[in-house]
């Protein structure tokens, strides 16, 4: 088994290409402002702070509001860019390390260690025990066993994925509950502060107002974060799918390359066994043409020997081997006769 050549490898790689999985293309950061920005809410505040600004160039409110909201989208829009490109950033570094693995080919009659990216359609791999499939085969020589390990890896990161998703869910819906209960907040104190100022309470009032105040505050932070925790959950609800449709995908492979080895296995034994009941057959008919050429062997001896005692020349032999046999009891009579004389 001398594997594929050199000239061999260089042409298959240009006609089926080679064992390496196709980049994900990079999203720039004007990608993910896009996707931040093209949100419901956002578009809904956008909308308002150019309302407020169209308002505010025409003298009925101030400028100050609508460039808050700005801002603050601003700031928003950062963190989901800067978000995702981390992301980005991180999952690049992660393919980065796990493409660098390597396989044992035969390759011009050699042993050799290469790339799994290097391998190519007609390769020899030699897959010895803990090492792994790279690509789509089928089974030469030996067995196999297949480890599910890749299997369960991917398994234990889409349920991670799925735990992370649902505790950034679980967050996201507690702080949109207390921004409800904040704004309910806020509206009992504007009209606790409204009945104050009704019965001159100005004091009771102020206090109110200084509780207000805080109850903004806290609403402003919850706004911030429900931001930052929608951006977070849009990213890792990508990761999980992400990872479930490669658990699925790697499932499907697992289950269609084992199939192609069993049946792979099967088309082997069975050109193997018509090879013996060939084999066998060939050596039946060898034998009988043997057999057939002792009989012909046989036939012949048997018609030259039937031809030659019906011959002249065989009654010729006979009758001079009966001339022999009457001299010699001659001679063997006459022998007596003297003895007996004597």
């Amino acid at each position: 088994m001398n594997g594929l050549t050199n000239e061999q490898v260089v042409e298959n790689r240009e006609k089926y290409g080679s064992n390496k999985l196709p980049e994900p293309k990079l999203k720039k950061w004007y990608h993910f402002a896009k996707d931040a920005l093209c949100e419901k809410i956002t578009m809904i505040l956008i909308a308002i702070a150019m309302l407020q600004m169209v308002l505010g160039f025409l003298g009925v409110m101030e400028l100050s509001e609508p460039l808050m909201i700005i801002f603050v989208l601003a700031i928003v829009t950062c963190i989901a860019v800067k978000t995702g490109l981390g992301v980005q950033k991180s999952a690049a570094e992660l393919r980065a390390k796990t493409s660098i693995r390597h396989c044992d080919v035969i390759r011009n009659g050699q042993l050799q260690t290469i790339n799994k990216d290097e391998l190519v359609v007609g390769d020899v791999v030699c897959v010895g025990m803990g090492q792994e499939i790279f690509a789509d085969g089928y089974l030469m020589e030996g067995k196999i066993s297949v480890n599910n390990a890749a299997i369960r890896d991917k398994e234990e990161f889409y349920n991670k994925a799925s735990t992370t998703y649902a505790e950034i869910s679980g967050r996201l819906d507690s702080a949109e509950k207390d921004l409800y209960n904040a704004n309910k907040e806020i509206m009992r104190i504007t009209k606790e502060i409204n009945a104050c100022l009704d019965n001159n309470d100005e004091n009771s009032a102020m206090q109110y107002a200084m509780k207000k105040e805080t109850v903004e505050n806290k609403i402003k932070v919850l706004k911030d974060t429900i931001e930052e925790m929608k951006q977070a959950k849009m990213h890792q609800e990508e990761i999980r799918n992400q990872a479930s449709s490669d658990l699925q995908k790697l499932k499907e492979e697992k289950e269609q390359v084992l199939f192609q080895m069993e049946a792979d296995s099967q088309i082997i034994e069975l050109h193997q066994s018509m090879d013996s009941m060939n084999m066998n057959n060939e050596s039946e008919r060898m034998l009988e043409r043997v057999r057939e050429g002792a009989k012909k062997t046989r036939r012949r001896a048997e018609g030259s020997r039937i031809a030659f005692d019906s011959s002249v020349q065989a009654q010729d032999m006979r009758l001079e081997a009966s001339e022999r046999e009457r001299n010699a009891r001659q001679t063997i009579e006459e022998m007596k006769r003297k003895r007996g004389n004597k």
